[in-house]
C-alpha cells in the first residue's frame, strides 16, 4: 500500500468516527439500549481503517526517511583530517625521558 492509499485509509476512517456524531438523522436508535447498531459498526471499522491508515503511513515515511537519512551528505565532501604535528613544551621533554637507573637517559624513539 502507498502513502497516499494509507492516507486515504486514514481519512476515510475519521470520517467513519465522526459520521454518527455529524449526522445523527442518519443513525437512527434501532436496539433495546437506545443506541445504532450502524453508528457502533461504522465506529469500529473507522477506528480499524484509522489505525492502518496512520501506521502504513508511519511505516512508509520512516522507510522513506531512513534512506534519504542515510544517504545524506551535508556538506558535500569527505571528512579528510589534516596531520597535525603536536608540540610539547619544553619542560614535559624531561618528563618523558626514560631515564635508566644508572642516571643516563635511554634515547626516546
Amino acid at each position: 500500500m502507498t502513502t497516499n492509499n494509507a492516507l486515504v485509509f486514514l481519512l476515510l476512517g475519521l470520517g467513519m468516527i465522526f459520521a454518527p456524531t455529524e449526522l445523527p438523522q442518519l443513525f437512527p436508535s434501532n436496539a433495546g439500549d437506545g443506541s445504532c447498531t450502524s453508528a457502533l459498526w461504522l465506529g469500529v471499522m473507522g477506528v480499524v481503517n484509522f489505525l492502518l491508515g496512520t501506521g502504513v503511513a508511519g511505516y512508509n515515511e520512516t522507510i522513506r526517511l531512513h534512506a534519504a537519512i542515510g544517504t545524506w551528505d551535508p556538506i558535500g565532501r569527505p571528512f579528510d583530517l589534516a596531520e597535525v604535528r603536536w608540540a610539547m613544551p619544553a619542560s614535559l621533554y624531561a618528563v618523558a625521558t626514560d631515564w635508566r637507573a644508572d642516571g643516563t637517559a635511554a634515547p626516546m624513539m
